[in-house]
């Protein structure tokens, strides 16, 4: 199975295996009848160049293949998303409840009610919390921000959140310069302080701000905090 992870192409798409040699060899290096002659000699069948051409086509409209069509919808989408203010909450309803009650529900039951309570010493300083989906990791986020919970100030007006990119990126870290919406509302963005770290970078700290869009690892912990600030 294909999966964009970035969202770009809407759909997966599902291969059977005797597929792979051929997909496999969609690399902008050869034509589709050296693909078919290639990919025949490797599997010791014949494979038809006609296979190959609508094996192509069709990637290529459900934009899998880097084309011309992949591109112009990547570049409207990239586009769209950096002149949007709120990053949408693209996981809500699949990696965690989409309705605002049920949500709640569920992280005060399954996350916090899970948990062993015990209370914070000293400071707190940081946070290493896990950005699994919520399903599997509901005791984890419930001992991280039952944690936090305990030892937040009741001046904390400003979070500053790291995550993983499973992205490639070209950049150390990209920032997003966006509000943070979640189905218990928005995390808003600390524009003042965005601007600052920004300012200070000797790179482009917004060049890779497209793997934001659909990255999951910040997402969970704004629908916490959110959750958290009430």
């Amino acid at each position: 199975m294909l999966r964009d992870t970035q969202g770009v192409a809407t759909t997966h798409a599902v291969l059977p295996v005797e597929f792979v040699p051929i997909v496999a060899r969609f690399t902008g290096g050869n034509t589709c009848e050296e693909i078919a002659r290639l990919a025949s000699n490797e599997s010791g069948e014949r494979i038809a160049v006609e296979l190959v051409v609508r094996l192509a086509t069709e990637l290529e409209d459900g934009l899998f293949v880097d084309g011309a069509p992949y591109r112009q919808a990547r570049a409207r989408i990239e586009r769209e998303f950096a002149d949007a203010d709120v990053r949408p909450a693209s996981h809500a309803g699949g990696a965690y409840h989409g309705e605002p009650a049920k949500l709640s529900e569920y992280i005060e039951k399954e996350c916090f009610g899970r948990t062993n309570g015990g209370p914070s010493e000293g400071r707190l300083l940081g946070l290493i919390a896990p950005h699994i989906d919520p399903w599997r990791g509901a005791r984890c986020y419930g001992e991280a921000y039952g944690v936090l919970g305990q030892a937040l100030p009741d001046d904390a007006d400003t979070f500053v959140l790291f995550g993983t990119s499973h992205a490639p990126m070209r950049e150390p870290f990209a920032l997003c310069r966006k509000a943070f919406d979640t189905p218990l509302g928005r995390m808003e963005a600390d524009k003042d302080s965005i601007d600052t770290i920004a300012a200070a970078c000797d790179f482009d700290p917004y060049a890779d701000q497209f793997n934001h869009k659909r990255e999951h690892s910040l997402e969970f912990q704004a629908v916490f905090l959110r959750h958290l600030l009430g």
